[in-house]
């Protein structure tokens, strides 16, 4: 029976890798197109048409990634870079995109980075910016009012490492101590009477951890 189970569970993933890899391909087909199409003449409603179609596809191909991701990390796929990058960059950089997104919602969202903190690290910036991103994205969904606060600190430093402690801090809804043991679970999300507002596939604080 276990090793039924087992074999179950490797099917899944690799349905799930594959099935991702295969839609995503035409998505990105279908992104290119729209982006094609918004550079040619259109009157008002069409444009606006496109920009519609294309935040969608957008959206999907995010999903799509997402699922890929969540796939490659049950199958002990998932690898790491080592190369250099600008933390601070990076935090910044996220900041500034989701910024406009918090204002429409009329909260604040802003960082707060220990002058201490290294200018450069040796690590993984593409995991490393889809972990904040996932993570602020949650931050501003769950928040209404106040707004969020990305937070650096240096805790500790010598000639070859350093330990850098990050927080999101949000002045959100919060979650039930209750809920904590489902939060890093794929395709749950801590309060499901809030997935019909929010949305979400529930596989982001999954590929957090």
């Amino acid at each position: 029976a276990r090793d039924e189970a087992e074999n179950m569970s490797r099917t899944k993933g690799e349905f799930l890798a594959n099935m991702s890899h295969e839609i995503r391909t035409p998505m990105n087909g279908v992104i290119g197109t729209l982006q094609l199409l918004e550079d040619t003449n259109l009157n008002d409603s069409q444009r606006e048409y496109v920009k519609v179609a294309y935040k969608s596809a957008d959206s999907l191909l995010s999903i799509l990634n997402d699922i890929l991701d969540l796939s490659k990390i049950e199958a002990g796929k998932l690898e790491f870079e080592a190369i250099p990058f600008d933390l601070r960059e990076i935090v910044n950089d996220i900041v500034v995109l989701h910024a406009s997104k918090a204002e429409q919602t009329g909260i604040y969202l802003k960082s707060d980075i220990d002058e201490k903190v290294p200018q450069r690290v040796i690590g993984d910036p593409t995991r490393m910016r889809q972990v904040l991103i996932n993570l602020i994205s949650n931050a501003i969904k769950f928040t209404s009012e106040g707004g969020v606060t990305v937070r650096i600190k240096l805790k500790l430093k010598d000639e070859k490492d350093a330990l850098i402690r990050i927080e999101i801090e949000d002045t959100g809804v919060g979650i039930p101590e209750s809920k904590h043991q489902k939060l890093f679970l794929a395709f749950s999300q801590a309060d499901g009477s809030t997935t019909p507002k929010h949305g979400g596939p529930g596989v982001g604080l999954r590929i957090v951890q």
